[in-house]
This record gives C-alpha cells, structure tokens and sequence, in this order.
C-alpha cells in the first residue's frame, strides 16, 4: 500500500517510475470507469507500473484487465502527466514520483469482476465524483477526461 506524500519539489527525494492507465468511457463518453482498491478503499483509474519490455498501450491494457476483467484496444493516447510535488510512498521505504501515460481503450469483451487488488469497478460520471474518496493523484485527470479536455500534457 502506499500513501501521497506533497512538498515543494519533493520529487526530488525520490526514483522515478512510468505508470498506465487505462481510461475507458461508456460510448457517449459521459461515465468513466473507475476502480476502488480493496487496500484502502479509494477509488482510481486502473492501471499500475510499466514493466520491462511491454509498450504504455500494453501495460494499460494488462493493467485493466487485470484489475477489472474487462477485454480492452486502444484508441488513442490521452494523457502524459506528472507532478514534482508529489511521491507515492510505501510501506518498504521506498519513494515513487510518477510519470504517468494514459490511454483510451473500448471494452470489447469480458466481465467486470472483483480481484485481489479491487474491490469494485464502476462507470462513474462527473457528478457522480463529489460521491467517491477519489485519490488525489487521480483527480485532475479524471475531471479533466469526462469534461472532455483531453488529450493534453501536464
């Protein structure tokens, strides 16, 4: 499990990490399917780290289908972000600033499930934001998709 942790360029007291996610809309592209982990009961995007030898599209559509069990392709790269002002820490010590790269994927198979990493994934709109305990990490991309303004470089 890790913790956000902010401060005026703190990302220089940490390693770099590239992460994927996956954003995948209903077709009117008014909801947004989100995730809430099962280790502290936030929601998030799916996605997770890249790991060696896979592309952002791979590592976005692995990321997703692990953590939900929905079947996704991609449609176009949405996002690069990151924030200098902000680590993931985790239990172990270690200290993550993260890039992430975010994909837009369709569903074209599969069920939703629940997994180890997940307890529930739901289509989420707009309003339905002021709802959820959405990790902050997340926020500004999220809003940002179902407003509509993306792709865009933070």
């Amino acid at each position: 499990m890790s913790t956000l942790a902010f401060g005026d360029r703190i990302g220089k007291t940490a390693r770099l990490a590239v992460g994927c996610a996956g954003f995948v809309f209903t077709p009117d592209h008014t909801h947004l399917l989100l995730t809430q982990r099962r280790d502290n009961g936030r929601w998030c995007l799916p996605g997770g780290h890249l790991e060696p030898g896979e592309s952002v599209t791979e590592a976005a559509i692995r990321e997703v289908r692990e953590e939900t069990g929905l079947r996704t392709v991609a449609v176009r790269l949405l996002v690069v972000w990151s924030d200098p002002d902000q680590v993931f820490v985790y239990s172990d010590g270690n200290r993550w600033q993260s890039l992430e790269v975010d994909v837009e994927l369709v569903a074209v198979g599969g069920a939703i499930i629940k997994t180890d990493e997940v307890e529930q994934s739901v289509f989420i709109s707009l309003e339905g934001l002021d709802h959820i305990d959405l990790m902050e990490s997340e926020a500004i991309r999220v809003v940002r998709a179902l407003r509509g303004e993306t792709p865009y470089v933070w």
